[in-house]
């Protein structure tokens, strides 16, 4: 009996520091309704970047921007069920039979007008003020400081309770709030959680991306792959050439396209944008992070895709795949790959090799141009030089450019 309660003691001791400066801006969305914690909650609300908002961001926050732009007429049914509040609210409801203390529709318009009022007053309102009963499991008292966890690997917050005082405060313009910090356990975002699922990180070295994911919680992770300044030599090597997608959709091809970021910018462009990875993981950031579609990351083997394809691909960017056929630890070899994207390739082909390839020194780049020659229908093919990762160290790339 004693060893329960010294464990139960230890528990409380680890999981709160009293009355601490939390930085508002470095604060998450996290879960709103009682005990769901926030990767259950995004679990069921199908949506991994709810536990990647900043609070600049939240429904809470644009509640009061909205009202401060039109003020009593929010509350109007054609306006107030528009708002990302109620949308958010209403999702809870529907999900678990509640939202703080609402139970249906008039309760979320009682609910942010209590809101609004405690905003412009600048002051929390008691608990029976604004419903009359006592409060729900779950939800603290308005008087309480609220409450965040660390999330790990980053310098930011996940909100547990009082979302409302913490979007208040952000909203009066203040840029810290006394609360308190549950230290244990510090918790991965569910975003965290699905990026170091991916066989392309090595564990242990889990704060590294392949390519950029805007997710605020890994903005300090370092980037592998050097996505944004690769793709704008290449769109820059594109326009020179009149490759555009204006009138005429013009199709893209990433393999082994990783989350997908690639896919991505060439579909901002105007193509008509697909890719192929095998990793799983990968996939599922590309589709839930990235928002692309299962139509434009599709789940296969680069080599299989290529031989598969019924038709060309006006340009397509093979980044990283090449290496490790040209150093024959796959069953597939460099030349097969190759001439899979040859006959794939109607434009233009973006290849890259990593640093420590036989091609990647100064004296390789005429061999790998002759191999190409030898082993491809390509014509031309032109060094588009190197491009370091945004941090500056780690895996460098040369994209070599082959032009049909």
């Amino acid at each position: 009996m004693n060893l329960v309660r010294a464990r139960r003691m230890a528990a409380r001791l680890l999981q709160r520091v009293v009355r601490v400066q939390i930085p508002l801006e470095r604060v998450l969305l996290g879960q709103q309704v009682g005990r769901r914690t926030t990767a259950q909650w995004a679990y069921d609300c199908e949506d991994v970047l709810l536990g990647s908002m900043p609070i600049s961001k939240w429904p809470h926050v644009e509640l009061l921007q909205e009202y401060d732009r039109c003020g009593e007429r929010l509350f109007d049914d054609d306006c107030f069920f528009t708002t990302s509040y109620f949308r958010n609210a209403w999702q809870c409801i529907r999900l678990y039979n509640y939202f703080t203390w609402c139970r249906d529709r008039e309760d979320v318009r009682r609910a942010a007008r209590w809101f609004v009022r405690s905003y412009l007053h600048d002051e929390p309102l008691s608990t029976k003020e604004k419903l009359g009963h006592g409060a729900v499991d779950g939800v603290s008292s308005q008087n309480h400081p609220p409450i965040v966890r660390i999330v790990r690997d980053s310098r930011h917050y996940q909100a547990c309770d009082g979302h409302h005082r913490l979007a208040r405060a952000y909203a009066l313009g203040h840029q810290y709030i006394r609360g308190h910090i549950n230290i244990y356990p510090m918790v991965h975002t569910p975003a965290q959680t699905l990026i170091m699922q991916s066989g392309k990180i090595s564990s242990p070295i889990r704060q590294c991306l392949q390519p950029i994911v805007e997710c605020p919680e890994v903005s300090g992770w370092e980037v592998k792959q050097p996505a944004v300044q690769l793709m704008k030599s290449m769109e820059a090597y594109l326009a020179e050439r009149g490759i555009v997608s204006s009138d005429a959709l013009l199709s893209s091809l990433d393999v082994e396209c990783s989350y997908g970021w690639i896919v991505r910018a060439f579909a901002q462009l105007g193509f008509a944008a697909q890719g192929v990875e095998r990793d799983r993981a990968c996939c599922e950031v590309g589709w839930q992070i990235y928002r692309l579609s299962r139509s434009q990351v599709l789940r296969r083997a680069g080599y299989e895709f290529l031989r598969e394809s019924g038709s060309p691909f006006d340009v397509v960017t093979c980044l990283d795949a090449l290496d490790v056929h040209l150093r024959g630890e796959c069953y597939v070899s460099a030349e097969e790959v190759l001439s899979a994207l040859d006959s794939s390739t109607r434009k233009v082909l973006f290849l890259g090799l990593c640093e420590g390839c036989e091609y990647s020194d100064s004296e390789g780049s005429g061999r790998f141009s002759a191999w190409i020659h030898g082993a491809s229908s390509f014509r031309i093919v032109e060094p588009l030089g190197w491009h370091a990762n945004t941090s500056g160290k780690g895996c460098r790339g040369r994209a070599v450019l082959l032009y049909a």
